[in-house]
């Protein structure tokens, strides 16, 4: 590999800043240190200057290039042996357009060599040019990244969360002279790692020596298992080969992408989602699907093995029950697996319903899962996972009760809040969208249904509900609705109940047209709750109004009759009218009806004996029954 380039040199990289990529393995050759300027890195001074920062720009969203410094942001530069740290500092609260800017620098590295670049990064591009003098310019292209880290160093604790100050908006890196790293099957000069992750791998090296040649990583690739507010955290890495590296290799980066790339979790031997992209010549790998749970990877050139798989959806209908100190979490199965089978559930109390800390935890871990699913070549050569085959620290369920555990040890008469995630081999879930609120003493009866409403019918009421906000500690069992004759105090007069799921009920056998005022109230093992504050009023639908204004036209063997409409509909629609034509001013029988549409309001009757006199009445209709009749008013019919 050759010591100085001539010509522009691809050397892409990503990882944590702070990292070396040189400082691969203790055993490795090592390059002879540089030997540094006492004054290397201040800002250019004229075109012949070197060891000095030559440009540092952002582009923001929607903007034009400037320095750094008329958004607020510094460059900073440091040399450690071999290897040459970078960054770009201030992103705390600055604005979505410069966060997402596009950043570029350009520092001047003398007679030293830059060949590969380990980046916390998005988007990253580095390149190398050499003048005529031998000097080199080293160009880095990109845009900040958002991690969520650690304020220290990561412990790889399941219930870790990334601490605010640490977490946010990254562009750093390191980048190193790798002549060490062109000995043997290691990967060095114009490949490239990226990751959001802040304990990351230090390099990476091609082996010849299993069935199917692989790229393996050297070192954990670990973030706080949980961000600031205490969800999951997923991790990217990308990784890019020159097309230099696959011709030593016999092949050809096309060739390469035609055969495959298999990223493999060596933990549980499970293939992970990878993006295979060709460019700038040579093959871009990629991945957002990374659980921090996962101490090694490799990437085998072969197809992969993915299939579409993913960690799983939120499980679903969280509850629980209390006791003092002690809080027992239920739930149902995920509605998607994410295509992989489901290895267990993680049950976290939290201090506070966003944020806060993880007071207590507990897990389940199926009985037939293999938590064992290791490498049968050893996994990871630097030792495999330090917390053993369960990263999460569950037992095995004995009683084949998978969506249920207990935590214990709370603080009695303190408030939680429960986020339950599942997990298969490729990670852990979301939680659900809501933390569960909960106290850890004994359940009390729960809080009064929310949203109370009333829906009238003939002769009866129907209360319907939301749950309540809480059910103190034992889930809801039931529900109790009553009708009352008064706005407060009374007995009930008419009472109807309804199973935990349910949310509406019928209250019956309740006059028609006179108003009542429902209350209703859950029940959970310690007792029924209070009923809502205040009693919601309806009334059962009666029968219309008699029509207005009736009034008669004789004709010949007939009689039109016209009326106007009722004052009351009786709470539920007019469906029409009724018109009668009696023998009589009282009794009598009938002699010829008309029924019309509600939105008609005549009706002519006919076949009526001509000179004989007869007695009209209307009546209206809805769904209860007709109205009382009009008076009956007398009409004499012309021959």
């Amino acid at each position: 590999m050759p010591r100085r380039a001539t010509t522009p040199t691809r050397i892409l990289t990503g990882a944590a800043a702070g990292l070396l990529a040189a400082a691969l393995l203790p055993a490795l050759p090592a390059a002879a240190e540089q030997a540094w300027p006492a004054d290397a890195w201040p800002v250019c001074a004229d075109d012949a200057a070197t060891y000095c920062i030559a440009a540092a720009t952002l582009t923001p969203v929607g903007g034009q290039p400037a320095p750094l410094d008329e958004f607020g942001l510094t460059a900073t530069t440091e040399t450690v042996g071999e290897s040459l740290r970078w960054a770009v500092d201030g992103w705390a609260g600055q604005p979505d357009n410069v966060t997402g800017g596009h950043l570029a620098l350009v520092l001047r590295t003398g007679s030293w060599v830059p060949r590969f670049t380990n980046a916390a990064a998005e988007d990253l591009r580095v390149t190398t040019t050499t003048d005529e003098q031998g000097d080199n310019t080293l160009h880095i292209t990109g845009r900040a990244t958002h991690v969520d880290w650690a304020s220290g160093d990561v412990t790889g604790d399941p219930d870790e969360m990334a601490d605010p100050d640490a977490s946010g908006p990254r562009f750093s890196g390191t980048t190193s002279d790798t002549d060490a790293l062109a000995n043997g099957g290691y990967v060095g000069d114009g490949a490239y790692l990226t990751t959001d992750a802040q304990t990351a791998p230090m390099g990476f090296e091609f082996a010849d020596w299993s069935e199917v040649p692989h790229l393996g990583f050297h070192g954990f690739m670990r973030n706080p298992h949980l961000d600031a507010d205490g969800h999951p955290v997923r991790g990217s890495l990308t990784v890019w080969l020159p097309e230099s590296w696959f011709t030593t290799r016999d092949t050809t980066a096309q060739e390469a992408v035609e055969t495959g790339f298999d990223l493999v979790d060596t933990n549980t031997q499970t293939s992970l989602p990878i993006t295979v992209t060709p460019r700038d010549g040579g093959v871009e790998l990629s991945t957002d699907a990374l659980d921090y749970g996962s101490p090694y990877l490799r990437i085998y050139l072969q197809p992969s093995g993915a299939d579409g798989q993913s960690a799983p959806e939120a499980p679903q209908d969280v509850h629980a029950t209390t006791g003092p100190g002690t809080i027992t979490a239920s739930w149902t199965e995920p509605d998607d697996d994410g295509g992989s089978p489901l290895t267990g559930y993680t049950v976290r109390a939290f201090t506070e319903p966003e944020g806060g800390t993880v007071a207590g935890r507990c897990a389940v871990v199926p009985a037939d899962d293999d938590p064992e699913g290791s490498d049968p070549e050893g996994g990871d050569p630097e030792g495999g996972d330090p917390e053993g085959g369960d990263p999460e620290g569950g037992d095995a369920s004995e009683d084949g009760d998978d969506t249920s555990c207990a935590i214990e040890g709370l603080t009695e008469d303190q408030t939680y809040y429960l986020a339950v995630s599942a997990s298969n081999a490729l990670g852990e879930s979301p939680a659900q969208d809501e933390r569960y609120e909960v106290t850890a003493s004994a359940p009390t009866a729960p809080s009064a249904p929310t949203n109370v409403r009333v829906g009238a019918g003939k002769g009866s009421l129907t209360a319907a509900w939301n749950e309540p906000e809480s059910d103190h500690g034992a889930p809801v069992t039931g529900y109790t609705a009553r009708a009352y004759r008064a706005a407060s105090g009374g007995e009930p007069v008419s009472t109807c109940t309804a199973g935990p799921e349910a949310r509406a009920c019928v209250l019956k056998n309740l006059a028609k047209g006179v108003p009542y005022f429902v209350g209703v109230a859950a029940t959970n093992s310690a007792g029924q709750g209070p009923a809502n504050a205040v009693r919601v009023k309806g009334t059962p639908w009666t029968t219309p109004g008699t029509p207005r204004n009736v009034g008669v036209t004789p004709g010949r063997k007939k009689v039109q009759v016209s009326w106007a409409v009722s004052a009351s509909s009786g709470g539920t629609p007019v469906t029409g009218y009724r018109v009668r034509v009696y023998t009589a001013r009282s009794g009598g029988s009938v002699a010829e009806q008309c029924t019309t549409k509600a939105t008609v309001r005549t009706c002519t009757l006919a076949g009526l004996a001509g000179g004989r006199s007869y007695w009209v009445s209307t009546a209206a209709l809805n769904a209860v029954g007709p109205s009382t009749e009009t008076a009956r008013i007398k009409v004499t019919i012309r021959r």
